[in-house]
């Protein structure tokens, strides 16, 4: 068995990603419409059914529009953040199958998990790594910085889903006003192509293939933020860039891209 990575889609229309290991099928967010996200996961060979757990990041809709209606439908368990729990009522119509977490570590089914606090404008926002078999997958999207303890616990990823939201000069030339080119670009906001390649080029020698996510369809393009990480990457590691309207890729942790 192999830990596998399978981003659903990614950006500001809608985020889910698939961390499998065997039979044990977890989703990270799931911010689309119920029919589309079925859809999807069905491409990448996995039923609905299987997927046993929704990991939350935060509350903005693009991660969490889909995430009640996909548990009701399918009655698999929603991991949760206590803060977002105690400051929302988004999640109460299916508090049966709510499981309150806080940072730390805990496993399902052989899935070892840490998540963590990563800097953002909403109540609380977390990242999350996988660990199982000696193997690792980040998945960290939506942040303005990359703290120490976020950079920890991404250190020495297998494969690493990193947040690559923005190039610097489109963004300050972009029609957006200043307070929300501000907002975005604060310690509170999103990634820069450069903020997430300058991470990238310091993880450790395990890193074997790294996933771009959430960027900007106003203020990046995919060769910028490839090209960007490319040139901190040393040989051998595979680099692409999360899609928006269809599924990525297979990735597993061994170094293998099923698809």
């Amino acid at each position: 068995m192999s830990l596998t990575l399978i981003p659903l889609a990614s950006g500001s229309k809608g985020n889910a990603t698939l961390v499998k290991n065997g039979g044990t099928v977890l989703m990270v967010d799931a911010g689309m419409g119920v029919r589309e996200l079925s859809a999807r996961i069905l491409s990448c060979g996995v039923y609905p059914s299987e997927i046993e757990g929704i990991l939350i990041t935060h509350e903005h809709s693009d991660h969490i529009a889909g995430a009640v209606t996909f548990v009701k439908k399918y009655g698999c368990k929603l991991y949760v953040h206590k803060k977002i729990l105690e400051r929302t009522h988004l999640f109460e119509s299916v508090d049966d199958y709510v499981i309150e977490i806080e940072d730390g570590s805990f496993a399902i089914d052989g899935i070892g998990i840490s998540c963590f606090r990563v800097p953002h404008d909403a109540i609380y926002t977390m990242g999350y790594s996988f660990t199982a078999d000696g193997s690792k997958v980040s998945v960290v999207t939506d942040l303005g910085l990359v703290t120490r303890p976020v950079y920890d616990n991404i250190y020495d990823s297998d494969v690493l889903m990193l947040e690559s939201n923005h190039d610097i000069d489109m963004l300050a030339h972009s029609k957006y006003p200043q307070y929300l080119i501000q907002r975005i670009r604060g310690a509170n906001g999103h990634l820069s192509n450069a903020d997430c390649a300058e991470t990238v080029s310091r993880l450790g020698a395990k890193l074997k293939t790294v996933v771009l996510a959430h960027l900007s369809e106003e203020n990046n393009r995919e060769e910028l933020a490839l090209d960007a990480t490319r040139c901190k990457l040393g040989g051998g590691i595979r680099l692409c860039a999360a899609k928006q309207r269809e599924p990525t890729g297979i990735f597993g942790a061994n170094g293998n891209v099923v698809k």
